[in-house]
């Protein structure tokens, strides 16, 4: 874990201050996609190979005689006198046998290559040319990196290179082009030769004789140019927004400073405004009042609960406020506005979120009621929601 538990702690001694704006990459990853998709490792993972996001770095000003470890993808943009690339006699392995589809709304999961059916061996065969295609470039990104000296080298096993290895690729090239051939340095490389390509870095470039100079003929203005811009439409007001939950800036930052406060009490901020202290103070005593939803402010009561599902409809949320008594499982939302008058239904996609909810609860605790309601934080109300009303909105 690489909050409160100390594991980014541990990862900059270890690894340097460098490694934090690859972690701090990886924490906004995981966030965006717990924000957007339903809570999937797999699916996560997958997603993280096939994005494109990609770790800026700054040439540092002063750096020689430095070295700095990098990734390929991490030198972008950046040069360096000398660059090794140590491991490209290898080719990256893929160590997932799934098969996913190219927009990666589905998966499938061809246990032996005698079960491959056309589409799966389809969709894996693009897959691969891909993934061939992406590491070409990372070769031309890699070699690109170098301004006076590039070193192509790697560990060899008992084979030669695999034919698609960097190494592989760059040796071929070299064929084509003379060559010195030098004894590998090193005792570990005795009797080893490596192909040295040396060209003059300062040479003057060759200027072909009889250069002609191009002469571009002065072209006239548009007409548009001196112009006046025509006059653009008043748009009209928009009407006022139906939906009650239509705030202003300032209040829809007190509504969400409040909702904060509900799921984190009883601690509330030092600095926290009287009468923002007293209107909290007044939704958990509302709530408390409440003989069956009571324990939502208890001991054991738990707040921003993570609640998934993925059928019948894929569900992914936080509960508010969660009580898991031995009789019932009790839900609350707090919601930044007023209770709707006496008599009127409260809106429908509070009442549908709810029935979600309710769901994903009775599949993890089928052997206890599940009771949900809605907390107003203006004007410190609660609204139970009976199951008949859930059900409207379940189906």
């Amino acid at each position: 874990r690489l909050g409160a538990d100390g594991g980014r702690r541990r990862f900059l001694a270890r690894l340097g201050a460098e490694a934090g704006e690859p972690l701090d990459a990886f924490l906004a990853q995981a966030l965006a996609w717990e924000r957007a998709a339903a809570p999937s490792l797999q699916g996560f993972l997958h997603w993280l190979e096939r994005g494109d996001v990609e770790i800026k770095r700054e040439q540092e000003p002063g750096g020689g005689g430095a070295v700095r470890v990098m990734t390929v993808h991490g030198a972008k943009g950046m040069e360096a006198p000398v660059v090794f690339l140590p491991d490209t006699a290898q080719t990256p392995r893929v160590g997932t046998q799934l098969v996913w589809a190219p927009d990666g709304r589905m998966v499938l999961w061809p246990v032996r290559r005698d079960l491959w059916d056309p589409l799966s061996r389809r969709w894996r065969e693009a897959a691969a040319a891909r993934d061939r295609d992406e590491y070409r470039r990372l070769l031309y990104v890699a070699m690109t990196r170098a301004e006076d000296r590039l070193v192509v080298c790697g560990w060899r096993g008992r084979g030669e290179p695999p034919h698609d290895s960097w190494y592989a690729m760059a040796e071929r090239g070299l064929e084509s082009v003379p060559c010195e051939v030098e004894p590998a340095p090193g005792a570990q490389s005795e009797g080893e030769d490596v192909r040295v390509l040396r060209s003059a870095q300062t040479a003057a470039a060759d200027r072909a004789d009889g250069v002609v100079a191009a002469v571009v003929e002065e072209a006239s203005p548009p007409p548009w140019l001196d112009a006046e811009a025509p006059r653009e439409r008043a748009l009209e007001p928009r009407p006022p927004a139906r939906s009650g939950t239509a705030r202003a800036p300032a209040a829809a930052a007190r509504g969400e400073r409040l909702h904060r406060c509900l799921q984190t009490w009883p601690e509330m901020p030092a600095d926290m405004a009287d009468d923002d202290r007293a209107l909290v103070a007044a939704v958990v005593a509302a709530v408390r009042a409440d003989p069956v939803f009571a324990p939502v402010f208890g001991a054991g009561a738990r707040a921003e609960v993570p609640v998934a599902a993925p059928r019948p409809r894929p569900l992914s949320g936080r509960i508010d406020r969660l009580a898991v008594t031995t009789g019932a499982v009790l839900a609350v939302d707090f919601k930044s506005g007023a209770k709707p008058a006496d008599g009127a239904p409260p809106p429908g996609e509070y009442v549908r979120q709810m029935a979600a909810y309710r769901g994903a609860l009775r599949a993890v605790f089928p052997d206890r009621p599940v009771r949900c309601a809605l907390v107003w934080i203006d004007g410190a109300a609660l609204t139970p929601l009976d199951d008949r009303t859930l059900d409207e909105y379940a189906s």
